[in-house]
């Protein structure tokens, strides 16, 4: 009798015990102004890229999550009644054995021990391709580097073959993010989408945007002499878009590149080979 009394009140205190811990795991996040209808937090920083038939997965820790379900599929506007990949305990993911030559569209969720299954994050995509490699999601747009150097007809060539163009740079934060993740990389110059090929000092992009930003993207020459020689073209802050003294013409020279590892550019002649960035919208 006194050993099944001692076996109950020692599964009692257990139980206590546990459902104290709980309530005090409760409590720490009440604290933060969570209540028993608060929702987890949703997976920021989320941010996907792809290469060798494989795309890697990352986002920042929540910290009330006991695990997070990844949704995904190939035709964007992801949502919960997709392909879903649960369980995963870590920060990050990698999805392998992927279809050479398709886009993968993702988002996460995180799952709660309290408050249940977040709202999904931004979405983002990465391609699967074996004429592109290293590629990134970035303010809802996806970019890849060619596989190989080449020139800029061909950089033009395989992009569009792709889906997709030679990159558009609208903003100082859009040309800081390709420089961090492709520049030297990929090597000390990558092509981008602008060239004077039609028009002698009229520069344009491959894809003939005009975004509606007040000419902030559309400017890519603004040189008092007429001739862009060299450009004067600024970014919001004032900082220059151009190395110094570019672009020049030397030799020819009609087609743009990210040049220096502060992002500035620069004009070489279009037949170089180097490394080109494809935007996908």
């Amino acid at each position: 009798m006194k050993n099944i009394f001692f076996i109950s009140f020692i599964s009692t205190f257990s139980l206590i015990a546990y459902s104290c811990s709980e309530k005090d795991d409760y409590k720490s996040f009440e604290k933060y102004g969570a209540s028993s209808t608060s929702n987890p937090y949703i997976p920021d920083n989320f941010t996907v890229s792809g290469a060798n038939n494989t795309v890697t997965i990352t986002w920042n820790h929540v910290d009330d999550a006991t695990s997070y379900t990844i949704f995904w599929n190939t035709e964007g506007g992801v949502d919960t009644s997709d392909n879903a990949i649960t369980s995963i305990t870590n920060d990050n993911y990698t999805h392998s054995n992927l279809e050479d030559g398709s886009r993968y569209y993702y988002k996460v969720a995180a799952v709660s021990k309290f408050y249940g299954t977040s709202t999904l994050s931004s979405e983002a995509s990465a391609i699967i391709s074996s004429n592109i490699q290293g590629s990134q999601t970035y303010n809802s747009h996806t970019y890849a580097i060619t596989s190989s150097a080449m020139n800029f007809a061909n950089a033009k060539i395989q992009a569009a073959a792709l889906g997709g163009y030679l990159t558009t740079i609208n903003t100082k934060a859009e040309n800081t993010f390709l420089t961090t993740e492709f520049y030297g990389t990929y090597g000390a110059a990558i092509w981008i989408g602008a060239n004077d090929i039609e028009t002698e000092g009229t520069w344009i992009w491959d894809n003939g945007t005009t975004s509606g930003d007040n000419g902030l993207t559309d400017t890519i020459c603004n040189a008092p002499s007429g001739d862009c020689q060299p450009s004067n073209a600024t970014w919001a802050d004032g900082s220059r878009k151009w190395n110094n003294g570019e672009p020049n013409n030397a030799g020819n020279e009609d087609c743009a590149n990210i040049t220096r590892s502060d992002g500035t550019w620069n004009d070489l002649r279009c037949s170089r080979t180097l490394y080109g960035i494809i935007e996908f919208d």
